[in-house]
């Protein structure tokens, strides 16, 4: 018994409907995102030698995981903010984050970008 096989003409693919859902896509994601504006922070490292040649007041901000502390006491940010917000000092004052192996980036932006619209401070990152 022999069996034949059928065969098939096959059509030409239709490019249309690719094209329309290429276009869609490019629509839903054009859609989708954010066209928000991105800040900037601005970082000043920590350098070595050369001392402060002016009386400064000097801060510390240790950043341990999801622990903050200020000159060695927990605290939370909020309430340091609100304590770097009210003194007006004339002079600049200094104030150095250290980062722990645990603490996240996000961590680290946040808190710079809390502090980075007072004008009284000089951020400086230290490891």
């Amino acid at each position: 018994m022999h069996i034949q096989s059928q065969i098939t003409d096959r059509k030409k693919l239709s490019l249309t409907s690719l094209i329309d859902v290429i276009f869609l896509l490019l629509l839903f994601f054009m859609l989708s995102s954010t066209f928000s504006k991105y800040s900037k922070l601005e970082i000043s490292a920590s350098t070595n030698g050369g001392g402060v040649t002016t009386q400064q007041k000097t801060n510390l901000i240790a950043l341990d995981g999801a622990l903050i502390r200020f000159n060695g006491q927990a605290t939370n940010i909020d309430d340091l903010y609100a304590q770097f917000a009210q003194s007006s000092d004339d002079q600049k004052t200094i104030l150095i984050i250290t980062t722990s192996p645990q603490t996240s980036t996000q961590q680290l932006v946040d808190v710079l970008s809390k502090f980075s619209n007072i004008d009284s401070l000089n951020i400086t990152i230290a490891r």
